[in-house]
């Protein structure tokens, strides 16, 4: 083989590997950029457009019966057919 040839295809794949590499760094940085620039522009939004803060709901009493336990487990063994 023509030691020309394969320095050639050497350089040539060289010369493609830095493209893409910077490609890739250029469209990291561009999404990083629009990242920073939306956070901002939704952080001025929200002194506009607040969320609603939900109120406190009554706190769930939880039983140690165990009945909710035995009712799930009736339920899977029901569904199971009987296994």
């Amino acid at each position: 083989m023509n030691i020309e040839l394969l320095l050639q295809n050497f350089n040539t794949g060289v010369v493609i590997t830095f493209i893409g590499m910077a490609t890739v760094l250029l469209f990291l940085t561009l999404m990083i950029f629009v990242m920073r620039v939306t956070e901002k522009i939704i952080f001025q939004l929200n002194k506009f457009f607040p969320e609603e803060v939900p109120s406190e709901t009554k706190k769930k009493v939880k039983s140690n019966d165990g009945s909710e336990i035995a009712a799930a487990i009736a339920v899977a063994f029901a569904q199971n057919g009987g296994r």
